[in-house]
């Protein structure tokens, strides 16, 4: 059955427009032209958003939405497609459906990564809801893996969960508030759609969509809208009395605890071996593995939620605490520490390194960062004071979870971080005295940190393999201090053409695939030899030196410090590390710059996994502790 969309126009903030001035953003049912674009961008959102699930699957869910079945999509009846547009761009969807049993489905819901932030996706949200409530639909369902904070906020509530492709997603629901108003609106939409068809029919153009139609019928090919998911049935469930979560209003509070899971001995032995191979002790507890949602503070000290994970040993009590900051995972929503799978795609195996410390009796928590599951835009990447006090509010929250309460001692806390997290740690630790003086840090471990974010980047002029790095400094840079850099100045192109989108759409596993090794064929001459002198004049890069120079971690606070370093390490190179190290001593406090003369960035943490043990050991002891500092 053929049906023509009844068209509104709707303006950012969800007004029908009459005579107001057009909008920026229109969001309208989808057009038989938008087909082409429409198709383009739903291939972008399953190389930015949805790289969860195996590749085989991703296969089979572009075979099913192709152009044509995208277009017989827009021809069904009950079947809704609205589309975002900016200055004729198409810049988000949503794919829905109005079931037989009174039940909307919405499949998809996705805005381009440079465009987040704006409400955009809250837009096509309620057109969506509106649409379906229209069409006489009581209720809403959808299915997703890690927007399930987002979906509470716009009034969905958690039926439960379901698996596909082995992946564990969360089924949630939206009631409107009136069947009876749903039975009367569906039939005025019936009336007022048969009227639609009657005027239809008499349109010439539409003769040779009919035919399409009924060639397609006579071969008997069927053309699915959108199968993004095989939903299995979830038992009924009792909709919370209170869906939404009480908003909390201090920094390191839980707003959820999101899951939890139990590991035997086995288990945690079984999951450190992944990482350390064959020879790694038997752990002597069991974990209990908490996702949680915990508050932190923006730069304008407005409160945000971050994740995090927790893991906490059985049968001990007063386990010091190893709080982890993770190394780079991408810039997507979809490339968080928490929703890591390393048997799909490896970004670590961070399960493994938390698991093995967790069998030797520490409390660990690792934080995903700000944005990386929120809708905010990206991550503050190597925004110094973002990623401290998300790390610092993370070691709060610990303090409001009673099993990491019981099991722990809250003032032996070690802060610890690989590559980007040994930024974020250093940071967190230098932050501390000022920003969480309730906390008590006992020492600061790093694996190929990056201290100073300019003299990282610069590696890629003496081999190092960053050539990915500029950019998601560049775009986490721009989105936090709210200014632009003249990119064509940067970035070669087709680099510096669609920059927010080529960072957001690849995970830590593909971004060298993509941006290559070779800096000159990445960035501009001009640009490469001002990095290398370490001058980066404002008329050329506007505030890029200022904004590196502020995210300069110089961590001169008394807390001990370890830096293990890989001698073949091609990330982080090697060379860079003594000034570093130097720059933080002061007044006897111990800085130890521990070189490891066959590792490379990749095998450091595995490598120096005893050692470190030992170190934190020798602190809690109160041991005098080797320094590199003269």
């Amino acid at each position: 059955m053929l049906m023509l969309f009844i068209t509104r126009k709707y303006n950012t903030s969800g007004a029908t427009i009459g005579n107001m001035p057009k909008p920026a953003v229109t969001i309208r049912p989808l057009r038989l032209t938008d087909i082409k674009a429409l198709h383009e961008l739903f291939n972008i959102a399953l190389d930015t958003d949805f790289q969860y699930f195996p590749p085989a699957h991703i296969a089979q869910i572009r075979r099913q939405n192709s152009r044509l079945h995208l277009l017989f999509a827009r021809l069904r009846h009950r079947r809704q497609i609205l589309v975002a547009v900016k200055r004729r761009r198409l810049v988000g969807f949503a794919f829905s459906s109005a079931q037989a049993n009174n039940i909307g489905h919405i499949y998809w819901l996705y805005v381009s990564p440079d465009l987040r932030s704006q409400k955009i996706g809250d837009r096509l949200m309620q057109a969506t809801l509106d649409s379906l409530k229209r069409l006489g639909m009581g209720a809403v369902e959808l299915v997703t893996y890690n927007f399930d904070g987002y979906y509470r906020r716009l009034g969905f509530w958690d039926r439960g969960t379901t698996s596909q492709e082995g992946i564990e997603l969360h089924v949630m629901q939206h009631d409107f508030k009136s069947s009876r108003e749903g039975t009367r609106i569906k039939s005025k939409a019936r009336r007022r759609h048969a009227r639609v068809r009657r005027r239809l029919v008499r349109l010439p153009f539409l003769f040779g969509l009919a035919l399409a139609v009924l060639a397609a019928a006579a071969v008997q090919v069927y053309y699915p809208a959108v199968i993004p998911l095989r939903v299995t049935p979830v038992p009924a469930a009792r909709k919370p009395e209170t869906a939404a979560v009480t908003p909390v209003q201090t920094p390191g509070s839980v707003e959820q605890v999101v899951s939890e899971q139990t590991f035997t001995p086995e288990q945690v032995t079984a999951l450190a071996k992944q990482n350390y191979g064959a020879s790694f002790q038997p752990a002597a507890h069991g974990v209990t593995y908490e996702l949680i949602r915990y508050r932190t503070t923006d730069q304008n000290g407005q409160l945000i939620t971050d994740y995090a994970g927790v893991y906490v040993p059985e049968g001990v009590t007063g386990a010091p605490v190893l709080a982890m900051a993770p190394g780079t995972t991408g810039d997507s929503p979809a490339c968080s520490v928490s929703l890591e799978q390393p048997q799909i795609r490896d970004w670590a195996n961070y399960r493994s390194y938390m698991m093995s410390y967790a069998a030797r009796g520490y409390t660990g928590v690792i934080t995903d960062y700000d944005n990386m599951r929120g809708t905010n835009g990206p991550q503050p990447y190597m925004v110094a004071a973002a990623e401290g006090r998300a790390v610092l509010d993370s070691i709060r929250a610990l303090h409001h979870l009673p099993i990491a309460v019981q099991a722990s001692n809250l003032r032996h806390v070690f802060i610890a971080g690989y590559s980007q997290g040994g930024h974020a740690a250093l940071a967190a630790d230098s932050l501390a005295a000022g920003y969480a003086p309730d906390l008590s840090i006992s020492g600061v471990i790093g694996w190929g940190p990056v201290i100073n974010v300019e003299t990282t980047w610069a590696g890629i002029n003496d081999g190092s393999t960053l050539e990915w790095f500029g950019p998601a400094i560049l775009v986490g840079y721009e989105h936090y201090y709210g200014h632009a850099y003249p990119i064509e100045n940067i970035l070669q192109e087709p680099w510096s053409a669609n920059l927010t989108t080529d960072v957001m759409s690849r995970c830590v596993d593909s971004v060298i695939p993509f941006w290559g090794t070779h800096p000159g064929k990445v960035y501009t001459s001009q640009f490469l030899a001002d990095l290398k002198a370490g001058n980066l004049p404002s008329d050329l890069y506007g505030d890029l030196q200022a904004d590196l120079d502020a995210n300069h971690v110089v961590d001169l606070s008394n807390t001990p410090k370890l830096i293990n370093q890989g001698a073949e390490d091609n990330v982080v190179l090697a060379s860079q590390q003594p000034a570093a190290v130097d720059a933080m001593c002061h007044d006897s406090v111990p800085v130890d710059l521990d070189i490891y003369p066959k590792d490379t960035h990749y095998d450091l943490m595995v490598a120096s996994f005893t050692n470190v043990l030992n170190w934190m050991d020798n602190v809690l002891a109160q041991r005098t502790l080797p320094t590199t500092c003269p």
